[in-house]
């Protein structure tokens, strides 16, 4: 005997209006009989083994307690029965039929729910809303609306409250809400979920696939579309989830308590849904997908059979159709966008008569003249192209017996964000490449006419400068043979038409696989391309002539020719052997070979040669392929601008001779920036003269030419005017003002090439050893005081021993070693025999000889790690090393090389005179550079012998006479 207090289970009895009330009841023989109550208008099944509540033992004196003494009985409304008038059928039901279904329709009568309070609301599953890692709550204002809108945000926001599907929200979380018409033109109100949908861990449970779900249809000949009512709004929301889909309005803040349209997850979880509520019944007797359920049947027994058990399913799951979306026993039905019915399966009818109308003209323009005419290689072949803002496009026509022009293909597309700036002769010519390249397969080989309405491009050839992009493409057309011809625009409107129709990019995932699909259809790949070219060259259709014979009718110069290639499906194949297999590599023809290159190096990496070559060989053969290949890497633009060269760096050392007196020779540049000091110096002017390395330092508070000229008037008060000055190519050294100083008093100014420091080594090597001296002569830690030790560290430089010149350079220019503060300790170790002076001029004979013997030394050592560098001419294209552009971006990807530079001047000691070709941006750039900063650029591959077998190639004999051709 004991008293236990009874919780109904609200997930199974709240669901559908069920109701099972608290209570107190008195156990006996451990039984109990508990009171439960259905108080909606729609039959509830309680399964064996589910949940109804929770028991709790309590302990209570019942005889306290109240009871119900009396019992009223109360009346229920029920549902309105489904009427006949309400049920789309199809034309061939019977009346028999239609009552027997009507029948079976109002027994599963709870299965359809006519307005929002008849809803149902499943218990087999609820909806989480995951977030990434780090995200934050996403609030958003209210959408300002209208007057007449804002009413119709309020009432369909009350219809929610009132049907239990929205309650008032106090979430961190807000999104805006904004009105849309559906298809009948009635007000629907949407969420934008854009944000929090952008925070969400996306669920990757499939949806079916429409083609797996036709197969499911063998065989039927009644179809039943079953749609759900309001498919999402019938999955409840887990509490977590609740708070995340909270929605502002100019009224307040909302949140759901079921799923509603717009979260990203929800086509995956409402297809969860569907796939348990019907279980096994959706791979043997329905077609599901998301809300759509297809019932097939072969005849009408078997489709209300059907039926019923698809409606318990969804009685089952607490899911609701609705009853005017749904289509019953009909032998043609539209399912997805199809068109379904016992013949098969046929793409969707229009729903808008202008658009049949649009659809019938088309295919009648399309099927009447003029239609499209077969390719043939030996007929009159024109090329019309033209260009828009909006888009590309050309056509190809050849000339029939009668020598009237026929189409042969149309292609076109749409110009980037970028294309679309080009000027108009510049886009002109794109769609001049982007046709003849697309057109390859027809015009490799041939000879055609290019049609275009814009004269500019008569002069194509005859140009002689050209910006590289526009020399990349000149390029592209030199393997193709064909004259230009102009017509006016008045005359173009056929392919005008095509241009300005551009084509818009697919934006949805799906439109980017159909979009993928028409790719593969229009595009040739590169066997079939190589197939078609193969039949037009000469030498290969000789091999397949041969291979077409019988062994014993070839002659031995046949056999020797034929020898290791097969001929397989009318193509040519070479047999060779690899780790003891063999193999067989396609033969390409010679016009396929570039094209062959661009795809294994230009487009997959611009790897080296070997790369290039294995990758090739994997599939394709041809003679001298191992030349070729080199040949195409060398002239590859994108390699040539953004690698460097391995190996042996180019250029040999060139000494500068130590001059004949001091301070004939001097090197100057610049070192800096350190911190202002106290006179506002910034900069150090590092002078060193070139035989007796003697060194002067001035400070300066800018690199200006006017700070360099007072330096050097400074320089000449206490040295003499130099002869030479040698020096980088600063602004300050290349600017008007210090090339006159120089030229008014005689003196030679030599520049040294562009990033090339070497060639001022000497100052450069004396900047390593001056910042840190600096940093340790300095007094305390104020580092604006760095300029007041200055000359001390100048006088530390001077008197320090030299190693090119075994002396000191202050002994050197002086004759002797000056004295400092141990001028009492030398005194005492001299004598009168002992003199420490040397004549200066002896010192410096000496020291000239000793600088020279050094050098030769250390060019010796510095020329085995360099090579000789390419001759260059003037007239030469060249690209040239550059720093990395400072941007506060990464540099890493940045272009190594910039260019085309054309060579001006040959100059001594392997440099050279380049500058900017005539109509680039940078038209008035010049420079002298270095072979070490140079690479050639050659922009033909005219020079290549196609077919010539190298050396280093073991072809085989047998290959000799192929090689030729």
């Amino acid at each position: 005997m004991a008293s236990v207090d009874l919780e109904g289970e609200t997930d199974v009895l709240h669901q559908r209006k069920g109701t099972m009330t608290g209570s107190v009841f008195h156990v006996a023989s451990k039984q109990l009989s508990v009171p439960v109550a259905n108080t909606s208008n729609f039959e509830k099944v309680l399964k064996k083994g589910m949940s109804l509540g929770r028991v709790e033992e309590v302990n209570i004196d019942m005889s306290k307690l109240s009871t119900i003494s009396e019992t009223t009985e109360v009346k229920t409304a029920t549902a309105d029965p489904i009427h006949e008038k309400d049920v789309a059928t199809g034309n061939d039901v019977t009346t028999k039929e239609r009552q027997d279904l009507l029948k079976l329709l109002n027994q599963h009568r709870e299965c359809f729910a006519t307005n929002i309070e008849e809803l149902g609301c499943t218990s087999l599953i609820e909806m989480d809303i995951v977030l990434k890692e780090g995200s934050t709550p996403v609030s958003s204002r209210p959408y300002r609306t209208s007057k007449e809108e804002r009413e119709t945000i309020q009432k369909i926001v009350s219809e929610w409250k009132d049907a239990g599907i929205v309650t008032e929200s106090r979430s961190p979380y807000a999104s805006s809400v904004l009105l849309v018409r559906n298809e009948n033109g009635e007000p629907r109100l949407v969420v934008d979920y854009r944000k929090l949908n952008a925070q969400t861990v996306k669920d990757k449970y499939p949806l079916p696939l429409i083609d797996d779900a036709v197969e499911q249809l063998a065989g039927s000949k009644l179809f039943t579309t079953l749609v759900l009512a309001h498919g999402f709004l019938q999955i409840p929301l887990k509490e977590s989830a609740k708070e995340k889909t909270t929605f502002v309005t100019p009224d307040g803040t909302w949140k759901f308590e079921r799923l509603i349209f717009g979260l990203s997850n929800g086509p995956t979880e409402f297809q969860r849904l569907m796939n348990t509520a019907l279980g096994n019944l959706r791979n043997t007797i329905a077609v599901c997908y998301l809300d759509d359920i297809l019932v097939p049947a072969k005849n009408f027994e078997e489709m209300l059979e059907r039926l019923t058990k698809v409606f318990r399913a969804l009685r089952d799951a607490g899911l609701t159709l609705r009853l005017s979306k749904c289509r019953f026993a009909d032998h043609r039905v539209e399912y997805l966008g199809f068109v379904i019915g016992e013949g098969g399966v046929i793409l969707g009818t229009y729903k808008d008569q202008g658009q049949e109308d649009a659809f019938q003209a088309l295919k009648s323009a399309l099927t009447s003249h003029p239609v499209l005419q077969l390719y043939n290689p030996k007929a009159r072949t024109e090329v019309h192209t033209d260009a828009c803002a909006n888009g590309l496009a050309g056509i190809l026509l050849q000339a029939d017996e009668n020598d009237v022009l026929h189409p042969v293909y149309y292609v076109s597309k749409k110009t980037s964000p970028a294309e679309r700036f080009y000027h108009s002769s510049k886009l002109e010519l794109l769609s001049i490449v982007w046709t003849i390249e697309r057109l390859r397969p027809f015009l490799i080989g041939i000879e055609f006419t290019l049609v275009t309405d814009c004269q500019a491009l008569l002069y194509l050839n005859a140009t002689k400068t050209l910006k590289p992009q526009i020399a990349r493409w000149f390029d592209m057309l030199q393997e193709y043979t064909f004259d230009i011809r102009h017509r006016p625009g008045s005359k173009m409107e056929h392919v005008d038409a095509m241009s300005r129709a551009a084509v818009e990019d697919p934006s949805d995932p799906w439109d980017n696989v159909i979009a993928d699909k028409l790719h593969m259809w229009m595009t040739i790949s590169l066997h079939d391309q190589a197939l078609i070219i193969q039949r037009t060259d000469e030498e290969i259709r000789r091999i397949a002539t041969i291979l077409e014979k019988k062994s014993c009718d070839r002659t031995a110069e046949e056999r020797a020719l034929a020898q290791n290639f097969v001929l397989k499906e009318g193509r040519l194949f070479r047999e060779t052997e690899a780790n003891g297999k063999k193999k067989l590599l396609y033969v390409m023809p010679k016009t396929m070979r570039k094209s062959l290159c661009v795809k294994f190096h230009d487009l997959e990496g611009h790897f080296g040669l070997d790369r290039t070559i294995s990758k090739i060989s994997e599939t394709y053969w041809f003679p001298g392929m191992r030349r070729y290949v080199r040949e195409h890497i060398r002239r590859c633009f994108e390699c040539l601008i953004c690698k460097v060269p391995s190996g042996k760096e180019k250029g040999l050392l060139h000494p500068i001779p130590p001059g004949r007196r001091p301070f004939e020779t001097i090197h100057a540049d610049h070192l800096g920036l350190f911190v202002r000091s106290k006179k506002g110096n910034k900069y150090i002017l590092v002078v060193i003269d070139n035989l007796t390395k003697y060194v002067r330092l001035f400070p300066s508070r800018d690199t200006s030419a006017k700070s360099v000229i007072k330096s050097c008037e400074d320089f000449t008060f206490s040295h003499g005017l130099p002869e030479r000055i040698i020096t980088d190519r600063g602004t300050c050294f290349t600017s008007k003002a210090f090339e006159e100083f120089c030229k008014a008093r005689g003196i030679q100014h030599v520049l040294n090439s562009t990033r090339h420091p070497r060639a001022n080594g000497q100052v450069e090597r004396v900047n390593r050893t001056l910042v840190p001296t600096i940093m340790t002569t300095m007094d305390g830690n104020d580092q604006r005081e760095w300029d007041i030790g200055l000359k001390g560290v100048e006088a530390f430089l001077n008197t320090s021993y030299n190693k090119s010149t075994g002396r000191t350079p202050f002994e050197v220019l002086f004759g002797y070693n000056p004295k400092f503060h141990d001028g009492v300790l030398r005194e005492i170790a001299e004598t009168e025999d002992n003199v420490a002076w040397t004549n200066p001029e002896q010192l410096q004979a000496e020291v000239r000889t000793r600088i020279l013997d050094s050098q030769a030394k250390y060019k010796k050592r510095f020329d085995m790690r360099h090579c000789i560098g390419d001759t260059l001419k003037a007239g030469d294209v060249v690209v040239m090393r550059c720093a990395p552009e400072h941007t506060g971006e990464p540099t890493k990807t940045q272009p190594r090389y910039k260019g085309p530079l054309v060579v001006t001047e040959v100059k001594p000691n392997d440099t050279y005179g380049v500058a900017a070709l005539k109509g680039t941006r940078s038209r008035h750039y010049a420079t002298t550079a270095h072979i070490s900063s140079l690479k050639t650029w050659t922009t033909s591959n005219k020079d290549v012998e196609d077919f010539e077998v190298p050396s280093d190639e073991s072809e085989g004999a047998s290959d000799a006479r192929m090689a030729e051709y």
